[in-house]
């Protein structure tokens, strides 16, 4: 009970979209790459806009992902346990699925750390 009153006071605000209402909003999609160091096992992505979490969701470092979205301003960020890293502003327009290949750069040593 309480998880569809949520629901509908997500809908009202305007924060997720109902299949039923879906049409012409922007989709980003991602093809992932990543060094051999970070190949095995799952990565993390995560679009946020502003300071909050729109999607999360754990991807193949050289898979690929699908978000539907409203039209903005977002920002992607792609991690991996052994370090490997990728981040991305991203602006859509109405209507628009925006084509993303992105490389996972591999992990650094910081001074003092070991791998």
């Amino acid at each position: 009970m309480e998880y569809r009153l949520l629901l509908k006071a997500l809908l009202a605000l305007g924060l997720i979209e109902s299949p039923a209402f879906a049409g012409n909003e922007p989709v980003i999609t991602a093809k992932l790459s990543a060094p051999a160091d970070c190949k095995a096992g799952p990565a993390q992505a995560w679009l946020s806009m502003d300071s909050i979490l729109i999607y999360q969701v754990e991807v193949p470092p050289t898979g690929e992902l699908e978000m539907h979205v409203k039209p903005g301003k977002y920002h992607l960020v792609i991690t991996h346990p052994k370090g490997c890293f990728a981040e991305k502003p991203i602006e859509v327009k109405a209507s628009q699925t925006l084509n993303l290949e992105i490389a996972l750069n591999a992990a650094k040593e910081k001074k003092g750390m070991k791998k």
